[in-house]
């Protein structure tokens, strides 16, 4: 056998792999050349005592450390499609449920995955949490219920209980960082509503702190 004979290094064809492991471990290519210098000026130095068992005992240690980061950037990968992919199904879920307040629990239990799993899902791909995500959805659905025209203007206090938020200091202060007026002034500004999609709020800083409104379901 060669150098290449040794179990836990990679077999790819022909050492077709060779190519890629170079560039993930700079200890190799170095490994490389010294060893490519010292066989054109001095190559019976290689041959001597236990330099081949040397050789092959380096070697091992810089591919298996190539290997190792390599195969970190598949599973990163892979996490990340898990990730958007139950990103999308909690997406196609809220989108079914658009007028009704939706909590963690709730996704967490129509995906058959746990809560921190769609959370860390969501930071991964909107930065935030599936909490905050759901708080702004439901400072939305509000904003949409006292921007929606009808005979009698809508209580703000009701609004917002039925949507979660039974704080109504901190739902005012968290409205207004979103949509830069009261809920008041959105009640007397109907039909002309200023809805702020979920993702543009976050991508402007715009998200409000979700504090505990987000654990507790109250009802009007």
């Amino acid at each position: 056998g060669g150098l290449f004979d040794r179990p836990g290094l990679p077999r790819q064809g022909a050492f077709t792999a060779l190519p890629g492991l170079m560039a993930q471990a700079p200890g190799l290519a170095g490994f490389a050349r010294s060893l490519g210098l010292v066989a054109w000026t001095d190559p019976g130095r290689l041959a001597s005592g236990s330099v081949a068992d040397a050789l092959a005992d380096e070697l091992l240690f810089y591919v298996s450390q190539a290997c190792g980061e390599i195969a970190d950037g598949w599973r990163a990968t892979l996490q990340l499609g898990r990730r958007t992919r139950l990103v999308s199904q909690a997406e196609d879920y809220l989108g079914s449920k658009l007028r009704q307040p939706v909590y963690t629990g709730d996704v967490a239990g129509a995906l058959g995955v746990s809560e921190r799993t769609l959370s860390e899902a969501f930071i991964a791909i909107y930065g935030m949490s599936l909490q905050r995500y759901l708080l702004l959805r439901r400072l939305n659905q509000v904003n949409r219920v006292l921007s929606e025209p009808q005979a009698a203007p809508p209580l703000v206090k009701t609004a917002a209980l039925d949507f979660g938020f039974w704080h109504l200091g901190r739902f005012a202060h968290a409205y207004r960082q979103v949509f830069g007026e009261t809920p008041a002034q959105t009640a007397g500004r109907r039909g002309r509503g200023r809805y702020v999609p979920v993702a543009r709020a976050a991508a402007t800083g715009r998200a409000p702190l979700p504090g505990h409104d987000g654990q507790h379901r109250a009802t009007a």
